[in-house]
């Protein structure tokens, strides 16, 4: 019987946590990604995760290779590392804050374009 293999993202009280392994296997591997941290949102766009996270800014990641991980925050042109909400329009990536504002982020090849709504 061939092997299929799945990624499933988890939010546990731990923090967000990648399973991988067969679907028709018993033993599942788990990868932290994050720890103690509370994941308010997921959005899946072109082969990649992007996480909204409570207090720590937006985590990024290739889901095939979890050591890709990175995380976006005010630094790099957020409104608030505190997030509530995603939404991907096709064109861009919404960024919802707890008493930020919005953050309107254009996804492009030379990396990531910021444009902030302020409250």
């Amino acid at each position: 019987m061939p092997s299929r293999m799945s990624l499933k993202f988890v939010i546990l009280s731990l923090g967000l946590v990648l399973l991988t392994g067969s679907v028709l296997a018993q033993s599942v591997q788990i990868t932290p990604l994050l720890s103690s941290q509370d994941c308010r949102d997921l959005e899946y766009i072109n082969n990649t995760m992007f996480g909204a996270l409570a207090t720590g800014g937006l985590a990024v990641w290739d889901p095939s290779d979890p050591s890709t991980f990175d995380r976006w925050t005010m630094t790099d042109g957020l409104t608030s590392n505190r997030l509530m909400d995603l939404t991907w329009t096709g064109r861009h990536l919404w960024v919802a804050t707890d008493g930020g504002g919005l953050t309107r982020i254009e996804l492009t090849e030379s990396g990531p374009v910021y444009r902030q709504f302020a409250s």
